[in-house]
């Protein structure tokens, strides 16, 4: 994506240092970074934050304060993005913040 948009800066965050190092644009930034202790962004800092594929390997408490944390660095009238590849939601098992994030997307 980042080659897509050459005028955007990109980020991206793992626990492993698992980033190419053949092909990788200018705008983009990678870092070794847990994110249960916090992103290692400043507050206000992205106009998107994006996580994807991650939903159902970790607790309801995980969840809530990653959702804490990305709502902490995106920017005001920013966007959060949550990508799974199956995903469908009927109770509030999945978590009180997340039941109430899915519940204003209706």
């Amino acid at each position: 994506v980042a080659a897509q948009y050459p005028n955007s800066k990109f980020y991206g965050i793992d626990i492993e240092p698992v980033f190419p190092q053949e092909i990788k644009p200018n705008n983009l930034e990678f870092k070794q970074a847990d994110m249960f202790q916090g992103l290692p962004y400043p507050d206000n800092f992205f106009d998107l934050v994006h996580l994807e594929t991650l939903l159902f390997s970790i607790t309801s408490t995980q969840l809530n304060f990653i959702i804490d944390e990305m709502l902490r660095v995106t920017k005001p009238n920013g966007y959060i993005e949550f990508v799974e590849t199956h995903m469908t939601c009927r109770s509030k098992g999945v978590g009180e913040k997340f039941y109430l994030l899915l519940r204003g997307c209706k």
